[in-house]
């Protein structure tokens, strides 16, 4: 039979205070992590169904041994002991020295029961004696703003590498291991290096007070000028703190100009061309450094041919340009004097239209704006400016062209010369006449007695042209003129326009119907042209006279007598037409009948002008009296119309009426049983009508006017 005993388990080993390192595991694989004169504390929990103040009388640690990874034990002097108590758990406190640097350490601690059992139990805590980073770093003695400073990174350490972050004061940082930074602004900075190992992560740092000194704003101006004189420079540099000093350097092997004033002196170079200027201006030893260049510009020398005599007005002058430079480009800039005309070209043409003394003015420029100019005097001499203008110019019509030129300069030759072969030397009027039409070219040639002479040439075009002529009569009111169109030319399409006085027409032979009430003239217009060529106008005189109005009444004297009355007794000539073969020549006629019967009895009417009218009436002859049937009563209105009137008679009987123009045709016919009509002719032309209105056997004429 074996028995077996319970042993005291449960025990545990943590990490108290202080524990200056970090805590892991604790174990060979993980271990507690701590560094050279750090101190680490470790407290015992009592083992499960134990407490501290049993310790001594139920439970005891009765052995702690510290052992290297190689077996080494540490000694006990290396660390203390405190045991359990009823205050409180045993304590370890454990400082590693130098000897141990690198070295995995682990503590046993061995408890038992003080009974009845009396078995005993081990715990262990491993922890590592790490490497602590060495932590340091140098840079330049002076740094200045804008300048890429290098920190030196000269950390150390045991064993094993780090890693490293730096930190610049002002928010930057950089894991670089020795970074070239740049700080933005001047000032002081605390740089901080901080060092991590690797791989036990023991952080370790250093701060160092890092002044930065400001960076002159260094600027300045050169005016460059054209060869001969000095160029300026403006200093413009600026500094936020300290004193400046400047080193000028003014790239023409001249000594080093030293200053300590923002002022330098004009610089007068030996010639055109290009120096390297550079400034250096240094504040509590931060410099910074410009250099620009300096331009020397070459300077022109203007020249140019011009005439040594008197040049005549309106001649073309040709000024050569012999402007030289030593080096670049140059233009040119003429002033020839005359109303501020001006040319940039090289060597320009001129032409001087007034005579008079000229100094004309040549300004040569660089590309640089670097000038030299001269002045020279031509003289020019009055020269002709013969004008002329044509009145007309048409291929039947003789043309007339005047001489227009304006003499400066008293009896100029003058010659004419035309295309045709015709010429002249009149002076004033040249009379030409025209073969063809066509283009014709016209020269008129003034030379004066300088013998400065000039030539105007023009091209012409002389168009073709109709001769306007037509033929009419005259004629009464009411009538239609007939115009005889007798234009004449030598191609066909001519344009034909016609003024009557009264309207217009194109057509070439129009007919037109005058209808005015009283005796009129009218002044006809006919133009007669081709298209695109000339015109011909030709009047006549049309006289339109009055013409008469038949009407007339009948009176019944009893025995088949009657008198005929007509309305308008003043014209020169009246003819009546009884109907029975009686013919009667007096205003007013009486005539007897044979016998009874109804006769249509004409009358016509002729006055001063020769214009005629005539009427037919129906009378009823016989024994009786009053039956005759006469036009009184019948009302025709308004008159003159528009083509709309209306016809009615007092009775209002029954009416037949007919419409017939002035030349006899009938153009209405109706019938009204109400004794009253509405005519319309808007369907016809304008003029006089003779309006027939037949009641109960007897007939009334009449004459309107339609105007529209």
């Amino acid at each position: 039979t074996i028995t077996v005993k319970p042993r005291p388990i449960g025990a545990l080993v943590n990490t108290g205070t202080p524990f200056q390192g970090q805590v892991k595991l604790g174990i060979p694989s993980d271990p507690d992590i701590i560094e050279i004169g750090k101190t680490v504390t470790y407290e015992m929990a009592p083992p499960t169904g134990y407490t501290n103040a049993g310790h001594g009388t139920t439970w005891e640690i009765n052995n702690i041994v510290a052992r290297t990874r190689r077996g080494v034990i540490v000694p006990s002097t290396e660390y203390s002991f405190v045991a359990p108590s009823a205050g409180g758990s045993g304590k370890l406190t454990f400082v590693p020295k130098a000897a141990l640097l690198d070295s995995f350490i682990t503590f046993s601690f061995n408890y038992s029961d003080l009974g009845p059992h009396f078995c005993d139990s081990t715990i262990r805590r491993t922890l590592v004696v790490a490497p602590t980073p060495k932590v340091d770093f140098k840079f330049p003695a002076s740094i200045c703003l804008g300048e890429a400073t290098l920190f030196e990174n000269t950390s150390t350490i045991h064993s094993g590498n780090s890693t490293f972050i730096w930190r610049f004061g002002n928010g930057d940082t950089s894991d670089l291991n020795s970074p070239v930074y740049e700080f933005n602004n001047s000032g002081v900075y605390q740089v901080k290096l901080e060092a991590t190992s690797f791989p036990w992560k023991v952080k370790k740092d250093t701060t160092i007070t890092v002044e930065v000194g400001e960076l002159p704003t260094i600027f300045f101006r050169i005016n460059n000028k054209c060869d001969g004189n000095a160029i300026t420079f403006l200093n413009g540099t600026t500094v936020g703190t300290g004193s400046l000093s400047y080193e000028w350097d003014f790239g023409d092997g001249s000594a080093i100009f030293n200053t300590n004033s923002s002022a330098v002196p004009p610089k007068t170079y030996p010639g055109a061309g290009v120096y390297r200027v550079t400034l250096i201006a240094d504040a509590n030893g931060c410099k910074s450094t410009l250099t620009k260049n300096a331009y020397v510009f070459a300077k022109p020398v203007a020249n140019f041919t011009a005439p040594t005599v008197a040049v005549c007005a309106n001649t073309a002058i040709n000024f050569v340009n012999t402007s030289t430079i030593s080096s670049g480009l140059k233009g040119s800039l003429w002033n020839f004097n005359d109303a501020g005309k001006l040319s940039t070209a090289t060597s320009p043409s001129y032409t001087y239209t007034s005579p008079r003394t000229y100094q004309v003015t040549l300004i040569s420029v660089s590309e640089f704006e670097c000038r030299d100019s001269i002045k020279k005097t031509i003289t020019i001499a009055p020269s002709p400016k013969p004008n002329f203008m044509g009145d007309q110019l048409c291929d039947n019509k003789l043309t007339n062209f005047s001489n227009t030129s304006v003499e400066a300069l008293t009896n100029p030759v003058y010659t004419w010369t035309f295309s045709d072969g015709f010429t002249s030397t009149q002076r004033e009027i040249v009379n030409k006449s025209w073969a063809n039409n066509g283009p014709v070219t016209i020269s008129l040639k003034s030379k004066y007695s300088n013998n400065c002479e000039a030539t105007t040439t023009r091209v012409i075009n002389i168009l073709i042209q109709p001769k306007a002529s037509f033929e009419v009569a005259d004629i009464c009111s009411g009538e239609t003129a007939r115009f005889v169109n007798t234009t004449t030319g030598d191609r066909a399409n001519i344009q034909y326009a016609w003024d009557f006085g009264n309207g217009t027409d194109v057509v070439p032979a129009p007919l037109r119907v005058f209808t005015n009430a009283t005796t009129q003239s009218y002044t006809v217009k006919l133009a007669a042209s081709y298209l695109g060529g000339c015109s011909d106008t030709f009047s006549k005189t049309l006289n339109v006279s009055e013409s008469p109005i038949c009407n007339f009444t009948v009176k019944n004297h009893g025995n088949l007598k009657y008198t005929f009355t007509p309305s308008n007794t003043t014209y020169t000539k009246y003819e009546w037409f009884t109907g029975e073969g009686g013919y009667l020549n007096s205003p007013i006629s009486t005539y007897t009948y044979s016998y009874n019967g109804n006769f249509v009895v004409k009358m016509k009417a002729s006055n001063q002008a020769g214009c005629d009218c005539e009427i037919t009436q129906t009378v009823g002859a016989n024994t009786s009296v009053n039956n005759v049937v006469n036009s009184n009563g019948i009302s025709i209105y308004p008159n003159p119309n528009n083509g709309t009137f209306t016809i009615s008679n007092a009775n209002s009987s029954a009416m037949t009426i007919e419409v017939y123009n002035v030349l006899g045709s009938k153009v209405l016919s109706k019938t009204s049983e109400s004794g009253s009509a509405l005519i319309n002719l808007n369907t016809e032309s304008k003029g006089v009508y003779l309006i027939k209105v037949s009641i109960n056997g007897v007939t009334t004429v009449n004459k309107i006017t339609v105007t529209n």
